[in-house]
């Protein structure tokens, strides 16, 4: 599992900076920046809170962090393609909920 590519996807999506969501889950910027570069893999917590915070379902959050190794079945750009229209579905539908 690639934990650093779907909290970088994410986030950018939600338009956080690291900080942002380091506040958000009790976090500091330091962990969340190793984290996305790989250096440090997060515990099972951690990305429950990512989850809750960011309001993204944990199968999408899987789906968006899998790689190659995880989904043999799939070519990997469908499962990209897949993973990023469901996080802009979510996205979209937050958007209108808030009236933005």
């Amino acid at each position: 599992m690639n934990y650093a590519k779907a909290i970088k996807t994410i986030r950018g999506t939600k338009r956080l900076s690291q900080k942002d969501l380091a506040t958000l889950i009790g976090k500091t910027p330091g962990y969340i920046s190793k984290i996305e570069s790989g250096d440090r893999i997060p515990a099972t917590d951690v990305i429950e809170s990512i989850c809750k915070e960011l309001d993204v379902p944990y199968y999408l959050f899987a789906l968006l962090a899998s790689d190659e190794r995880d989904i043999k079945k799939l070519p990997a750009n469908e499962t990209k393609i897949f993973a990023e229209g469901l996080l802009h579905i979510l996205t979209e539908s937050e958007f209108q909920k808030h009236g933005k």
